[in-house]
């Protein structure tokens, strides 16, 4: 069973720097999203609709937000971060737990997000 490491074991807990998002938000993207999840919520794209609300205009799907901050996987590059130094030796997949989001603002199409791990 792999062990952690020293170095490992100093990140638990710790958060790292922001970074900033590689896509704007986007409705592309946020449009295949609701298709795949089937979400027709009218707030994301009905721009008459959504300005009737308290959001005042569209936004995007708030579960979105760690699309929005996932690097390309294709193709593939060597990216440095805290996640990458987490690799355990002989594990092949990676495990996400205790993830937290946080919503002050809504995300709005063309924003451009900070992201922490």
């Amino acid at each position: 069973m792999p062990q952690l490491t020293d170095e490992q074991r100093s990140l638990i807990g710790r958060e790292s720097a922001p970074r900033e998002a590689p896509y704007a938000v986007n409705e592309a993207m946020a449009r295949f999203w609701c298709e795949m999840v089937e979400d027709a919520n009218p707030i994301y794209f009905d721009e008459e609709y959504a300005r009737r609300t308290w959001l005042g205009g569209t936004c995007a799907p708030p579960a979105m937000l760690f699309t929005w901050g996932m690097e390309p996987v294709w193709p593939e590059v060597k990216r440095e971060n805290m996640i990458s130094k987490l690799q355990l030796e002989g594990c092949t997949t990676t495990i996400a737990v205790n993830a937290t989001q946080e919503y002050a603002l809504p995300i709005r199409y063309g924003d451009t997000l900070s992201i922490a791990n």
